[in-house]
């Protein structure tokens, strides 16, 4: 007897993983336009975010390498302005720049709420399509 409530239990805990691909219980294997959104706001946005992050990370990876190749020279002059530099990065202060630290701040915080608020959407709309698949009896 336990042995049929087990079986029958755990496949459904673990039915939401199959999708993931973790335990292979799914009836077909998932294509990749499976993963793709529904919406083709959604699929602008999520890709136009993939591939804007990609290009900024390598932009900015080979500026940062560029600096450091530059800066790594040792030539007199090279090593006067490492020094400079050093000296302007100790001697910063945050006063003189309070006020775009304050609008970065509350940028964020705007970001953080409309993130928190498309969590909310999708959730009610996945609630949703659950109810009108399994309706109340």
């Amino acid at each position: 007897m336990e042995e049929k409530v087990l079986g029958s239990f755990f496949p459904a805990i673990l039915q939401p993983l199959s999708s993931i691909l973790v335990f292979p219980l799914a009836q077909t294997t998932p294509s990749i336009w499976d993963y793709l959104p529904d919406d083709p706001f959604d699929f602008f946005r999520w890709w136009l975010g993939t591939i804007v992050t990609i290009y900024a990370s390598v932009i900015t990876l080979q500026s940062l390498w560029g600096w450091y190749t530059w800066l790594a020279g040792s030539d007199r002059y090279i090593s006067l302005l490492r020094r400079y530099i050093i000296v302007q990065g100790l001697r910063l202060r945050v006063r003189s720049f309070w006020g775009d630290v304050i609008v970065c701040g509350l940028l964020s915080v705007a970001f953080l709420m409309l993130w928190q608020a498309h969590r909310i959407i999708y959730d009610l709309g996945n609630t949703l399509e659950y109810v009108r698949r399994h309706p109340h009896q």
